[in-house]
């Protein structure tokens, strides 16, 4: 963010130009073949860009790979120095409260969602967007780690995470995973 100001009714913000495809175009044209190295590296990226986001009190609710872009655009066996993710928006982010409850005690849903709606916002239906805590955008943290490494969006059906579409994934790569996409947002 370079700047902001308010434009009349509604605030502009100015931000950096990207020039590169998106997290998710990239994944897709990999195929689940992105290496170890750079699965983790670009996860850590994400995680950083979302540390920071909480740590100045707001929840993003919506982070999907789209929200992510490349800075600059990649060749097709880029080093890691040229992946540099930007998170290049911030969806219907709100500003979380100390005292907001994470809802659900067990989360009761019937399908995953490709947004990478965690299952307290599947729960709520259409009034999601008012559910508003961290433990939102490390659920989808877990659906864009699973889609980095493996190509493909997690299978999750009632009553959790299918753990098949873990199988074959590097043992840090699955525990980190299984920990950002546990049912209870309080497990997270």
């Amino acid at each position: 963010l370079f700047d902001h100001f308010s434009g009349g009714v509604k605030p502009c913000l100015v931000m950096e130009l990207w020039s590169g495809r998106s997290l998710s175009q990239y994944c897709k044209a990999e195929r689940g073949n992105v290496s170890e190295a750079t699965a983790g590296f670009l996860i850590r990226q994400v995680t950083s860009a979302m540390a920071h986001v909480h740590g100045h009190g707001y929840c993003h609710l919506e982070l999907t790979p789209d929200e992510f872009c490349f800075s600059k655009v990649i060749d097709r066996l880029p080093s890691l120095t040229d992946l540099s993710l930007k998170l290049v928006s911030m969806g219907l982010a709100k500003r979380t409260s100390r005292e907001a409850p994470i809802l659900g005690e067990k989360a009761k849903f019937l399908a995953y969602s490709s947004q990478g709606k965690a299952p307290e916002q599947q729960e709520a239906g259409k009034d999601y967007v008012h559910i508003c805590h961290s433990s939102i955008d490390v659920w989808a943290i877990g659906v864009i780690a699973v889609f980095v490494l493996k190509g493909v969006w997690p299978v999750v059906e009632q009553g959790g995470l299918k753990l098949g579409c873990l199988a074959g994934m590097v043992p840090k790569g699955k525990q980190f995973c299984q920990s950002c996409l546990q049912a209870e947002p309080g497990s997270r």
